[in-house]
């Protein structure tokens, strides 16, 4: 197994004097004694890349309580640390101000509205410990050991079915809370798509979606009788910039928002299983969440969530959100205007820029091999050189399973006035 190189070796201040601190707040014994701390990588080689995890498994008494030898397995998310490029891009990033947000505040709310309306989904991993000093960190409960595990890969149609009832149930209490309890509207109103990387004037769009859209008009021009598809997605490029600055920029006509979660893909669940089958699930990963269109999310749970043939039921899986959307809402006792079905199809295809993203860049994720990534830190480096990043593009575009999608696709958004 591979893990990445940065994770290898522990920040110094993971102590079992930090732990003591940690676990003493969240048992409520500040005389908590640790009695041993292991410390391992926490993920595979492109599980992540924004931040540094490490799985902690620590044994300990609680002499409040008169509990001895207990032992808990928790996952420590902290920011890189010495002099990286990757360090250097983060280290003023608003994602674990946002992630913090979520765990401390957001998640336990909606999970109390939705207990209290007789549902008792686990949205999440527990909450143990968070904290900005001596950096920014977030603990959490490590699931796995309660037999959740991750996909891997898109899923099909009946887990993604579970998918979008957690996902319209996400989207819901956020509007209750909203027009309650918090202005997630004003709080959580940034998105690393748009926002400048860090000491340049420079966006993810810049550096991480356009170069792959000359290759990929590139590709496009290699396919016979292909003009029109052509012309169009030169069309197209030549706007996306700006079509994503309005579109997590919210400013976009908007007939209702929600909170999204905004990096909604595949590695960023994880599912426990019966008998072959989706038990239960829960969310990971909360530091892009953004208060914006729920065409956002939707779009993520169509492209990066489920598989070719599952996606080729997008109709059902829509109406099967919506209606555990509007359910939700109607159960927690929400008393604002429900947004309709054709609001939700108004939002799709008013931002429907979105949509070209997720089809001619962020699909591309499921087909990369990460497997000798190890240096995360590589990824963070603007000078470097893109030629082989260049070739790996290409080959991506030709991928067999890439074309297949492209050539269903491209008739869809063509029709629907998306493209072009």
């Amino acid at each position: 197994m591979a893990f990445n190189n940065d994770e290898l070796v522990p920040p110094p201040w993971m102590t079992e004097n930090f732990f003591a601190i940690a676990l003493g707040k969240f048992e409520h014994d500040p005389k908590l004694k640790i009695n041993s701390i292991e410390i391992k990588p926490a993920t595979l080689v492109g599980d992540h890349f924004a931040s540094i995890m490490f799985r902690v498994t620590a044994e300990y008494d609680i002499p409040k309580y008169k509990k001895f030898n207990e032992k808990r397995v928790m996952i420590v998310k902290t920011v890189p640390f010495g002099d990286g490029n990757k360090a250097e891009m983060l280290k003023n990033s608003p994602i674990f101000k946002t992630e913090s947000k979520m765990y401390a505040q957001v998640l336990p709310e909606m999970e109390r509205l939705l207990h209290a309306a007789g549902d008792n989904i686990k949205l999440c991993p527990k909450l143990i410990y968070q904290s900005y000093e001596p950096a920014p960190i977030i603990i959490l409960e490590d699931i796995s050991v309660d037999g959740y595990e991750m996909s891997g890969k898109p899923v099909d149609y009946e887990t993604g079915l579970k998918i979008a009832s957690t996902l319209a149930k996400f989207h819901a209490t956020s509007m209750y809370i909203n027009e309650k309890d918090m202005d997630l509207s004003n709080i959580f109103n940034e998105s690393f798509v748009i926002a400048n990387i860090p000491n340049t004037n420079l966006t993810f769009m810049d550096v991480g979606v356009m170069p792959n859209m000359e290759l990929l008009l590139d590709e496009l021009k290699s396919w016979p009788d292909n003009d029109l598809v052509v012309d169009k997605f030169i069309k197209m490029k030549g706007k996306l910039v700006k079509a994503m600055k309005d579109v997590y920029g919210r400013k976009n006509q908007s007939i209702y928002s929600v909170l999204n979660h905004s990096d909604f893909h595949f590695k960023n669940i994880m599912f426990r299983y019966e008998k072959e089958r989706v038990e239960s699930l829960q969310l990971l990963d909360f530091q892009c969440c953004l208060w914006a269109t729920p065409a956002i999310d939707v779009n993520y749970l169509l492209y990066m969530m489920l598989n070719t043939e599952a996606r080729e039921r997008r109709q059902d899986v829509l109406l099967h959100y919506y209606n555990e959307f509007s359910s939700t809402l109607k159960k927690i006792g929400y008393l604002g205007r429900i947004p309709t079905l054709l609001d939700l199809n108004m939002e799709l295809l008013i931002n429907g820029a979105h949509e070209n993203l997720m089809v001619f860049c962020m699909i591309l994720f499921q087909f990369m091999d990460f497997s000798d990534v190890t240096d995360t830190d590589e990824l963070f480096d603007l000078n470097k050189d893109k030629t082989d990043q260049a070739a790996k593009s290409r080959a991506l575009f030709k991928h067999p399973r890439y074309q297949e999608i492209l050539k269903r696709e491209l008739p869809r958004l063509i029709g629907l006035g998306i493209l072009g």
